[in-house]
């Protein structure tokens, strides 16, 4: 939630914004800040490209680019901290 509501309230401090979740939830907030903001600011996705899934979210209407990301790019920006300790 607390995404969603960045995203739409901070939309006019950034040029692009990229939502890099396939969580339909937020699909009202790209919407919103695409269709409110255009042509001031574009908003953009990201999603995680493999063989057996494409998920990502996008806005009726409207092109939007979609960022699609490897596992070797994963790989690359992963975080192997052990938190738990």
């Amino acid at each position: 939630m607390l995404l969603a509501i960045d995203f739409c309230t901070l939309a006019s401090k950034y040029d692009v914004g990229i939502m890099f979740s396939a969580d339909t939830d937020l699909s009202p907030a790209l919407e919103y800040v695409a269709k409110s903001h255009h042509p001031f600011m574009k908003v953009e996705v990201a999603g995680w490209r493999s063989d057996w899934h494409r998920l990502r979210l996008g806005v009726p209407g409207a092109s939007v680019w979609c960022h699609w990301l490897s596992r070797a790019d994963h790989d690359q920006v992963a975080d192997t901290a052990d938190y738990t300790v």
